[in-house]
Parts: C-alpha cells; structure tokens; sequence
C-alpha cells in the first residue's frame, strides 16, 4: 500500500487552516486527522514549513516557545486584517 494514500496534499491543509484563521500545528493536525490517519503533527509541520518557503503560508508570532501557528498568507495584495 502506498503511504502517500493516507497523506492529505498541501491544498487539503491549507484548507483545513482556512476554515479556522489563524491555528497551531496541532488544530491543523487534528482537523486533518479525521480524514487522514494514522497523521502526524510532524508531517503537517514539515508541509507546513515548506508551504511558508513557497509563500503560501505565514507563521505568526505566539507565546509558545515550540508551538508554531500560522494562517494561509493573503495573495491577493488585499488589506484585510491590516491595521
């Protein structure tokens, strides 16, 4: 069997951050879990990260030292959520 088969694909986490905003790794992790397991956070992270080199996703600032949270970046040059 494949193990790719059970891996969501970076548009199905980015959706799965977009339904929430702004989320740690975990909530995505979790969310994607219902569909996709056995999934772990480590793998989320990884795409995740990859997805913020490739601008499709930005990491905020947070108060946890090793928690990371994110949103889908805005590509449209919009000035929602600008202050």
């Amino acid at each position: 069997m494949d193990n790719n088969s059970h891996k969501p694909s970076d548009e199905r986490i980015l959706a799965a951050l977009r339904s929430t905003g702004v989320c740690m790794t975990y909530v995505v992790a979790n969310i994607l879990r219902r569909n996709f397991y056995p999934l772990t956070t480590a793998f989320v992270l990884r795409r995740l990260k990859a997805m913020e080199k490739a601008g499709k996703v930005e990491r905020m600032r947070t108060d946890y030292a090793m928690q990371y949270c994110w949103r889908a970046a805005q590509l449209d040059g919009g000035q929602e959520g600008s202050e």
